[in-house]
């Protein structure tokens, strides 16, 4: 029986374990070592996936080459490099000055290396997760933070919350992945999972149907908040997954391509060519996309990932992460040891949010509304804002 059989079927030996059974202080080391390996491994097949390459719009791949702009994986702590002569800074209409938003450190996050956030409809409840440490939510949009100790001390890597807050899902490597139905407070091993080097998750409004990827192995989906799961797609170096509102249309991101899914992930589409593709958010229908590749741009997607329209203005950058709310009208990209860029016009123009200052973001997320953003960074604290509109404004909205 072949190993990738062993892995489809979720059966695996306990000796498979021993590769991430090291100290927390060593396994952000050990996952960058493992993420290298599948990259190598698994990167020669990006020039032979079964698609003609699609055209984007704005974007030519050979001067982009020529340039030196190839884009480098970044990863909890590494930094790629990047063009010299890429814009350093950006600004949008002036409607919320040239600063962007407002912006408030929570100290009382505590400084740690998080790796994911999330939070519900309203960002009144937020989640986020560390590497070696316990499940952190908060009640009160992020002003004051709780360690779980329902949870695990675990190399967490991505967690993501139903609209109301109370279902969560966590994903660490080499564990299983974890749920709560309890806003955080208690949390349950799902050994349907499997412990394997799990690496983002994504869910409907209800998290019923959920979606996680691992860095060398399948995009597995469950239809019951994470109790059983299945394997979909081929084994890549996936990185990040993004649902909509009723999980019937997934996007994914490996290190060669972007994936789509309408069909709850049973059957996957490759969208794009060899970019270095790594964040990828939704909008709740799924149509809308935006995703951003490494030491590249940030692209648009009108049509559920068809087609791409790059973002030159925003310069080629060490890209970690993107949000939107729910009809990706307001968006948000953040650059690991660099600023954050909020569009509230679907991506006309970009702001640079310089109150927030320049860190190693590491995950970002925002409410349905867009009004509410949070950001933490890796080795800092957690961020907010809340933009207060007026009936006009939310008219518009």
């Amino acid at each position: 029986m072949s190993e990738w059989f062993v892995r489809k079927t979720r059966t695996r030996s306990l000796s498979r374990l021993s590769f991430f059974s090291t100290s927390g202080d060593s396994q952000p080391f050990l996952a960058a070592i493992f993420l290298t390996v599948a990259i190598i491994v698994f990167g020669p097949t990006c020039a032979r996936a079964d698609v003609d390459d699609v055209k984007l719009v704005g974007d030519d791949q050979a001067d982009r080459t020529a340039s030196g702009l190839w884009p480098w994986l970044v990863k909890r702590g590494y930094v790629a490099p990047v063009s010299p002569a890429a814009p350093q800074a950006v600004l949008g209409s002036g409607i919320l000055g040239p600063t962007g938003r407002s912006w408030t450190q929570q100290t009382t996050s505590g400084v740690r290396p998080w790796n994911g956030i999330a939070c519900d409809a309203t960002c009144t409840n937020l989640v986020a997760v560390a590497t070696s440490e316990l499940v952190y939510t908060s009640t009160d949009s992020g002003a004051t933070w709780t360690g779980h100790a329902g949870s695990l001390f675990a190399g967490y890597q991505g967690v993501v919350s139903s609209s109301d807050g109370t279902k969560l899902v966590a994903v660490a490597l080499d564990l299983y992945i974890q749920t709560s139905d309890d806003s955080g407070v208690t949390w349950t091993s799902q050994p349907g999972s499997a412990a394997g080097t799990w690496w983002w998750v994504a869910c409907d409004l209800t998290c019923t149907n959920v979606a996680a990827v691992e860095t060398s192995g399948y995009i597995y989906t469950s239809t019951d908040s994470g109790v059983s799961w299945t394997g979909r797609a081929e084994p890549r170096p996936w990185l990040r997954i993004a649902s909509s509102s009723d999980g019937t249309k997934l996007a994914a991101t490996d290190f060669c391509r972007i994936w789509t899914s309408d069909d709850s992930g049973v059957t996957w589409i490759a969208r794009d060519s060899d970019r270095g593709w790594i964040g990828i958010a939704s909008s709740v229908d799924g149509t809308r996309l935006i995703a951003a590749a490494n030491g590249d741009f940030v692209y648009l997607s009108i049509d559920s990932g068809v087609t791409w329209t790059a973002q030159p203005a925003l310069g080629a950058r060490n890209w970690q992460d993107v949000a939107c709310d729910s009809t990706c009208t307001t968006m948000m990209a953040a650059e690991y040891g660099g600023n954050i860029y909020v569009s509230d016009d679907s991506g006309s123009s970009w702001v640079a949010q310089s109150q927030a200052g320049s860190h190693e973001w590491n995950a970002i997320a925002m409410s349905a509304d867009g009004t509410k953003l949070v950001a933490a960074e890796f080795g800092g604290t957690v961020w907010t804002s809340i933009l207060k509109v007026d009936a006009a404004q939310a008219t518009r909205r």
